[in-house]
This record gives structure tokens, C-alpha cells and sequence, in this order.
């Protein structure tokens, strides 16, 4: 019951309905893309320290659960507002499944800044996926590790449902807040390499490595690390190898 006139007739009935499944469908030839974001120098007035490069864990990572990584290193703030279209027109999302966005960068609550040192709002950012037609009912996975170069009074991570405005289904939002200067990436590196060593394509759902993920993470690091999610997911989600 309660179907909600989803309409979606067109691929039949019967057990293989992506309708009637508890998963989002993982069924087309490309999966989908990765884009990974990090900014690491930042203009000297904005006394934000340089972070470090991650290593190809992310790579590794999303390329295994099926994903086209693209990686895009110190973008302007007039790069962040055009995410959606860089090297491809929105109508190619429809022919893939899933989108995921990760940026690494300093930031403060709701914002993360650019290598030109301005204030990118996640929330414009998040809104380029979630309104795009082509990515509507699809899953969407946002990654923030936001280290706070200058430590300030916020030093801890608050809900991130005041992003969670408009069209906001089928969104996994996951953050993580550095108390202090660090320079890595932590629990990034955490997630990755339990999805790379530990995740079970068939059989997992992503949902279910985050509590692992950051529980690890603040163990390793002394609690300075703060790890929130939330998700408007309406199934689960779970990356089978590409046929």
C-alpha cells in the first residue's frame, strides 16, 4: 500500500520492478560519477594554513564501487557554481544511477571556502544535483571533511538538516568537522578504506559502514574529529559490480 502514484510502468512488473525493490537500482552501464574536490592553498589574507593532498584511497574507493572519479583540485569559487556541468551537459546524468560529491577543504557551518579564499555555500552547491531533472529519484551522496584552520568558538559539528531545504529527496548528506588545524582528511581515509576493504558489494548498504566509519575515525583521533549524517534516502543503497 501507499505506493504514492509512482507511475513508473515503463520497465513492467513482476520481481524485477525497480519499483517494488528495497534498493535504488543499480542497473545501467555507467554507474555514475565521482567528483572529488579538494582545496589545499588558499590566498594569504584569509590566514587559512595549506592542507595536504589525499592520497588515491578516494580513487581506489569509488572507482571500485563503479563510479567515473573526476578530481578537481583548488577550484574557484566561480568553478563551485557550475559543479554539475563541468566536462558534460546535465542530460547525460540520465544514463547513470548514482552521484557522488565529496570536497575537502576549511570551512565553517554551511560553507566551505575556495582557493580564491571566497565563501562557497554547500547548500547553492547541493542545489545544482538535487534540482537537476536527470538525478531526480536517483541516489545522492554529499562528503564534506571541512578542517577549521583558525579555531573559533563553533568547534562542533550541528545538525546538517538546515541544508535539507527544497527538493531534497534521495540525499545522503555526510559531514565532518576537525576541531583545530589538521590537514588530513581523516575520516574520509577511514570511510574509504572500509569501503575498500570491508564493504560487501552485494550485500551492503551504505548506510550501514557510517556508524562504523565514524566510530573508528574518533577512536584514532582522539574525538577531534566529528562525524554527522543524514539521509532522505527512500531505499537503501548498495553498489553491485557493473555488468
Amino acid at each position: 500500500g501507499g505506493g504514492g502514484g509512482g507511475g513508473g510502468g515503463d520497465d513492467g512488473g513482476g520481481p524485477d520492478d525497480p519499483d517494488s525493490s528495497p534498493y535504488y537500482p543499480m542497473q545501467s552501464a555507467r554507474r555514475g560519477r565521482a567528483i572529488l574536490i579538494q582545496v589545499t592553498n588558499f590566498p594569504p589574507e584569509t590566514n587559512l594554513p595549506p592542507r595536504s593532498l589525499m592520497d588515491d584511497s578516494f580513487y581506489i574507493c569509488f572507482s571500485r564501487l563503479g563510479f567515473d572519479v573526476l578530481s578537481l583540485n583548488n577550484p574557484s569559487h566561480e568553478t563551485f557554481g557550475h559543479l554539475l556541468t563541468i566536462d558534460r551537459q546535465p542530460e547525460e546524468y540520465a544514463e547513470e544511477d548514482a552521484l557522488v560529491l565529496c570536497i575537502l577543504s576549511h570551512g565553517e557551518q554551511g560553507y566551505v571556502y575556495s582557493a580564491d579564499g571566497s565563501r562557497v555555500s554547500l547548500k547553492n552547491v547541493y542545489k545544482q544535483f538535487r534540482m537537476c531533472p536527470q538525478l531526480k529519484n536517483k541516489p545522492k551522496v554529499f562528503i564534506v571533511q571541512a578542517n577549521r584552520g583558525n579555531v573559533q568558538a563553533r568547534t562542533v559539528a550541528r545538525s546538517v538538516g538546515d541544508l535539507n531545504v527544497g527538493q531534497h529527496e534521495d540525499c545522503l548528506y555526510i559531514h565532518s568537522v576537525v576541531k583545530g588545524s589538521m590537514c588530513s582528511g581523516r575520516f574520509i581515509l577511514t570511510l574509504c578504506n572500509i569501503l575498500i576493504n570491508q564493504f560487501d558489494l552485494m550485500n551492503d548498504d551504505l548506510m550501514s559502514v557510517l556508524p562504523f566509519a565514524s566510530h573508528t575515525t574518533a577512536a584514532t583521533n582522539e574525538n577531534r574529529t566529528i562525524a554527522c549524517y543524514r539521509s532522505t534516502n527512500r531505499k537503501r543503497l548498495r553498489f553491485p559490480p557493473l555488468r
